[in-house]
């Protein structure tokens, strides 16, 4: 897996977020939060969290509950590849994803991340996330 071209990339990371999605809106946290590398740093509202397992904390204190974590869609907004031939290896890729979060409650919630991908032999892993 770590040897994509640039339309072969774009294809999984297509397949990674609707993965992630649906991981999500199984209400499984674990899951979804398996997708980032165990090096992985996010930043949000101020954070800035370092490790995967710490990245699950900080989501497992956001949604407390099955039922807060609502609906999520993701959709991709812009991709920007470490090269632009076609044909070369591309091993890490950074995308502009708009997400949004339907609550059950009526509550929504929507942003942007600005994702970083990397190709591994065990598939796309995120390495950063910076979300709004």
């Amino acid at each position: 897996m770590s040897q994509l071209t640039l339309k072969n990339f774009r294809e999984e990371i297509v397949r990674f977020n609707n993965r992630a999605t649906d991981h999500w809106n199984e209400r499984n946290l674990e899951r979804f939060c398996e997708g980032y590398a165990e090096d992985a740093v996010y930043v949000a509202e101020g954070q800035f969290v370092r490790g995967r397992s710490n990245i699950f904390a900080l989501y497992c204190r956001a949604f407390p509950s099955r039922i807060s974590m609502g609906k999520l869609s993701l959709r991709i907004q812009d991709t920007r590849f470490s090269t632009y031939k076609t044909d070369a290896v591309v091993e890490m890729a950074v995308a502009i994803i708009r997400w949004r979060v339907n609550g059950t409650n009526g509550n929504k919630e929507n942003g942007y991340s600005m994702v970083t991908y990397v190709a591994t032999e065990h598939g796309l892993q995120i390495v950063q996330d910076v979300s709004t």
